[in-house]
């Protein structure tokens, strides 16, 4: 009896060591940590989990097997969507991880978004995209490998992340080794244009910038900006992505409102087709052809194993979402679009001291910096001396030959020490509204917290630092708080600063025209 028991306490050893270096066969779950990481606000104070369901085949290869990445949809969980893929991993060899995705990652403690994703998640973390990178290198240090060919595929809510993330995905330098992407029977889709048949489509239906508030009037503060980030080049390497669109010819159950109404099409079958047809003719207007693939599960309505377990003839092999997963010819898509990256040698300094930011930024030749104290720089790595106390918003944007440009801000990212003058402490304390923001042809500006005993003066600063007009000059305002109408009519969209000072302090407020 006691050498069973040692045999077994001895198994179990190797096994929890196995566990440890990689992912034993079967299924198996997982988690790792994200931790806060932007500079001076948390301090790396917030920790939240990831947890993931794993299954690995038996006749999995360490050194060449790919990774499959399955996003399951609202109210469902990673346990059966690994289910549902099994059958496809056994037959392609390949080691399937299915997060746990949270619906709102302000209220949960599970990293990662689905279908309140990128805007949203910035409330408390970082973007899901950069999350969906740390996942995948996590995944790739416990198989000690030093690169995965990985694919990925969405359902139902899990196929509207899948379709955004091949946008937002952009926004950042993505290591992903990203073979094909697919989304199965999403609710709708994000279309890669500010209209549609004439109507506006806001985000997440499209890229008119909304901006998603999880903490109050004004807070965006890991804003990696879609306000300025969609343009012609991001279009373009979006269309030769490696991407198909899944859907089951019975998904046709009639919706009565939704996100984005009723302009993508009535049900999700004739939203797939709608979908595909525009980005489609759109590409050929833009000057490319679409590389995207196309399927459909013929008689399937909202049926997760359905549409990843019908085969288009019983003699088939594989799957019809298999053969469109793993069979569709992998093309390199191009890297054209902007991508504004920087870094600095401190976030700690003393007023008066200087740091140098370091840019990081692909595909620009050209540069604009915001320093967060009213001050800016062109240059391509500037020094920058900070004279007051307190923590500030750095911002770039990286500029392409085509005139494309990439945004990116981080909140609170250098921490100055010293002595703050006494009006400034004062205008710390002032909040600046401005609804609706973005804005087209008018919005109104809420200053509050004012004091009665000074004059104030306001005016309005392109991203570039050029004073575009005044809103008030040296006024004694008799109240604490002050609304002002400001019309934009002939305003050009973009991003632009309201400032409000007196005294040589001064407060500033992002404002986007469109």
């Amino acid at each position: 009896m006691k050498k069973t028991n040692i045999f077994i306490i001895i198994f179990m050893l190797l096994n929890l060591y196995a566990i440890g270096q990689s992912y034993p066969y079967g299924i198996s779950v997982d988690s790792f940590s994200i931790v806060d990481r932007r500079p001076g606000f948390f301090s790396g104070s917030l920790t939240y989990f990831t947890r993931f369901t794993v299954y690995k085949p038996i006749n999995f290869d360490s050194t060449s097997s790919p990774l499959l990445i399955g996003i399951h949809g609202s109210g469902d969980d990673g346990t059966h969507t690994i289910s549902r893929l099994q059958a496809i991993a056994d037959r392609r060899n390949c080691l399937v991880v299915a997060p746990n995705m949270a619906s709102a990652c302000i209220l949960s403690n599970e990293a990662i978004c689905s279908w309140i994703d990128t805007i949203e998640v910035k409330g408390v973390l970082e973007p899901a995209s950069i999350q969906m990178k740390d996942l995948y290198d996590h995944i790739k240090s416990k198989e000690g490998r030093d690169s995965i060919p990985t694919y990925m595929i969405g359902f139902s809510a899990g196929g509207q992340f899948v379709s955004r993330y091949l946008l937002t995905r952009q926004l950042y330098i993505d290591s992903i080794p990203l073979r094909m992407a697919v989304s199965a029977d999403p609710y709708f889709y994000t279309f890669p244009t500010d209209t549609f048949n004439g109507v506006a489509m806001p985000w997440m239906c499209g890229f008119i910038p909304v901006q998603h508030n999880a903490f109050g009037a004004g807070y965006l503060p890991y804003a990696d900006s879609l306000y300025s980030f969609f343009c012609n080049d991001n279009a373009l390497q979006y269309y030769n992505e490696n991407y198909g669109v899944l859907i089951g010819t019975g998904d046709t159950i009639a919706f009565t409102d939704g996100p984005c109404g009723m302009i993508q099409g009535s049900n999700r079958y004739e939203r797939a087709q709608t979908f595909y047809a525009f980005c489609d003719s759109n590409a050929v207007n833009r000057g490319t052809t679409l590389k995207w693939a196309y399927a459909e599960v013929p008689g399937i309505g909202h049926d997760e194993n359905g549409l990843y377990n019908t085969k288009a003839s019983p003699a088939d092999s594989s799957t019809i979402a298999e053969t469109l997963l793993f069979d569709t010819p992998y093309h390199t898509p191009i890297n054209i679009a902007p991508v504004a990256n920087f870094t600095v040698d401190t976030t700690l300094i003393n007023a008066g001291d200087s740091v140098l930011f370091t840019n990081l930024s692909v595909n620009a030749n050209n540069y604009f910096w915001y320093f967060g104290d009213s001050t800016y720089s062109t240059q391509v790595n500037p020094y920058h001396v900070y004279n007051t106390a307190g923590r500030y918003n750095v911002a770039m944007s990286a500029y392409s030959t085509t005139g494309c440009n990439g945004w990116r801000e981080i909140r609170h990212m250098v921490k100055v020490i010293g002595t703050v003058p006494v009006t400034q402490l004062f205008v710390n304390n002032i909040s600046i509204s401005v609804a609706p923001n973005p804005a087209h042809e008018s919005c109104e500006v809420t200053f509050n917290n004012l004091f009665t005993n000074t004059k104030w003066s306001a005016e309005l600063y392109s991203l570039d630092g050029r004073k575009i007009n005044s809103l008030f000059n040296e006024i004694q305002i008799p109240s604490t708080t002050y609304k002002y109408s400001l019309q934009l009519k002939n305003t050009a969209p973009g991003i632009y600063f309201i400032k409000i000072s007196c005294n040589g302090g001064y407060k500033t407020q992002k404002l986007v025209v469109y």
